[in-house]
């Protein structure tokens, strides 16, 4: 800081000199003071373009309700409070992209691998997007199809592989479902699921093969899933987002390029 402020004082007799003798423009320039690293950081950041935190999801990254007297939580799903918390820890250029559906699936019919690949082609562009980082958050729809643990694992990678394909530098977090309690399903989500708690845990001890870094919420417990045994309650996805920030932030605040900022972690609530 006393640097650059010694700059500026070095440059304004010489620019005052250069002015009165029509030497230059007379034109006012805006330098911007960089009152910290991270302004300094953001300043560049934005000039490049945005960063994008991706989440592809299903139901539960859309905040779909887990009983039918209480309405979607819209903006107090965990990927919108994501945003939220990197609002207030002045994490700035920052966007979350949350495209979550209800129903969608790794593969089968419910899955959307064509709009995965467009999806991801959108930020190849390094300019416009500096850094990406994509949080996969599907899985649990797939449970209720004929298949395989191993498949879901492959199914899984496949998204991975593709994501690196088009963004070799992105970060990848897949985050795991907490648990399905089978105990508490009912009508089309029993049908749906009926005798697939032995294939839950099968994949569940596969995930050593998912060619990124597991962010497994069982650690969470079930308490975060509400009446209908697979939907998370409001204070589920306050949860999740708590369980899920840290290592975001981790990787937005890492010393990859400029970012050396440090973390003032403030939790959204």
């Amino acid at each position: 800081m006393f640097a650059f402020e010694q700059c500026i004082r070095s440059c304004v007799p010489c620019l005052m000199h250069c002015l009165i003798n029509g030497l230059v423009e007379r034109k006012v320039v805006r330098v911007p003071r960089p009152h910290s690293v991270a302004n300094l950081l953001n300043f560049e950041m934005k000039r490049a373009g945005q960063n994008v935190l991706l989440v592809y999801g299903d139901s539960n990254g859309a905040g779909y309700p887990h009983n039918s007297r209480t309405p979607s939580v819209g903006d107090a799903s965990w990927p919108q409070l994501l945003g939220k918390a990197l609002v207030a820890n002045g994490i700035e250029n920052w966007i979350v992209h949350n495209d979550s559906v209800p129903g969608r699936s790794l593969a089968g019919e419910s899955s959307a691998k064509d709009q995965f690949v467009r999806l991801i082609a959108q930020h190849q562009n390094k300019v416009q997007t500096p850094r990406l980082i994509l949080v996969l958050a599907l899985g649990t729809n797939d449970l209720s199809y004929e298949t395989t643990a191993t498949q879901i694992i492959e199914e899984i990678n496949w998204y991975v592989s593709v994501c690196r394909e088009k963004r070799s530098d992105a970060d990848i977090l897949y985050v795991t479902h907490p648990g399905i309690i089978h105990t508490r399903l009912a009508g089309f989500w029993e049908r749906k699921f009926k005798g697939k708690k032995a294939l839950e845990q099968e994949v569940h001890e596969l995930l050593s093969k998912v060619e990124c870094t597991v962010l497994d919420s069982r650690c969470l417990g079930v308490d975060i899933v509400g009446d209908d045994g697979l939907h998370f309650t409001h204070t589920g996805h306050t949860a999740m987002m708590q369980f899920i920030y840290p290592h975001v932030s981790k990787l937005i605040l890492s010393e990859r390029d400029l970012h050396t900022c440090k973390e003032t972690q403030n939790l959204v609530q």
